[in-house]
């Protein structure tokens, strides 16, 4: 039987000891069909060593996995998903992945990420895959819209306003912001130097938002949300874009923005903003008026309205 050492790590446990975390691989069907049979892992400061199954691994071990390891089986699931005659006659459905593969961390749990793309559709993505790192198990997310390097060639193009230099993008990694998978990276210029960063929708590459800090480039990119009512798609939570009447409480406006609170418990704690290209009557609104408004509501403090309508204006 072939058995190897493959892509060994260190890791810390819960004190900070250091730990040298070594998987070890064997075929387990043909000559190219590997997994990983156990993990030895060896105190660095002592030598001892321990073996592991998968299922009695110690909580603090984040990498099990091999990034290689897991292209190659991504690999094997686009090509193959519909069998062998279809991936040599048919050709049908199939897929592979975008370049590249990243190391996540989402709720305390470490993955492999990477895009998914349909084989010769150079610029289109269909989703993403997260692999544990800990146990290979993927979970495939459906998401439509433009891969990661057709992205990073649009942002390439453009300038950031505070700092007007030609920017290169890093590999960029998805989130989901106000309910928008939306792709984050970080934009450096030709001396590698970090000059700012990028927020780019999946759906649309063109609604994006670049500034020389996180918050600036969230601000830029909330606005392009709200101005082309982008919204749907997310990954987790829903969008609540039902129409409601309330009663504005204070109102302050910044450049072409307007900022609202609301009369309510409801509303208590929460910073409501509207661009003035939504609605004309935005510059003839006054505390008590009442407005139909709606807006994407999320978990944060300050929500977008998307439409506004008031009452005492005609």
């Amino acid at each position: 039987m072939n058995v190897r050492f493959e892509d060994p790590n260190i890791e810390l446990d819960n004190h900070g000891r250091p730990y040298m975390v070594v998987p070890v691989v064997e075929n387990t069907s043909g000559y190219t069909c590997k997994d990983i049979t156990k993990v030895i892992i060896m105190d660095v400061q002592n030598g001892d060593v321990k073996d592991y199954t998968l299922d009695n691994l110690p909580q603090w071990v984040d990498r099990v996995f091999p990034s290689r390891l897991i292209e190659k089986r991504i690999k094997w699931w686009g090509k193959y998903k519909l069998g062998w005659w279809n991936a040599q006659f048919n050709q049908l459905e199939m897929q592979e992945q975008t370049p590249g593969i990243e190391q996540v961390y989402t709720n305390g749990s470490c993955f492999w990420y990477t895009g998914i793309q349909s084989i010769g559709k150079d610029d289109a993505t269909s989703g993403f895959m997260l692999t544990d790192t800990r146990t290979g198990k993927s979970k495939y997310y459906l998401i439509s819209g433009v891969n990661e390097e057709a992205t990073r060639v649009n942002i390439n193009n453009c300038k950031i306003e505070e700092n007007p230099t030609e920017i290169h993008v890093s590999r960029l990694l998805m989130y989901n912001i106000e309910n928008v998978p939306t792709y984050v990276g970080t934009c450096k210029n030709n001396t590698g130097m970090l000059i700012g960063y990028a927020l780019v929708s999946v759906k649309d590459r063109n609604v994006c938002g670049l500034g020389v800090s996180i918050e600036s480039a969230y601000e830029a990119y909330s606005d392009a949300i709200t101005a082309n009512n982008l919204s749907g798609g997310a990954l987790e939570g829903k969008v609540k874009n039902d129409q409601r009447l309330v009663v504005i409480k204070e109102i302050a406006q910044e450049n072409k923005k307007y900022y609202f609170h609301f009369e309510g418990e409801e509303y208590q704690g929460k910073e409501f903003m509207c661009l003035s290209s939504i609605s004309t009557e935005l510059k003839w609104t006054h505390i008590a008026d009442s407005v139909f408004v709606s807006f994407n509501e999320g978990k944060g403090k300050q929500i977008s309205i998307v439409s506004f309508d008031n009452l005492r204006v005609n």
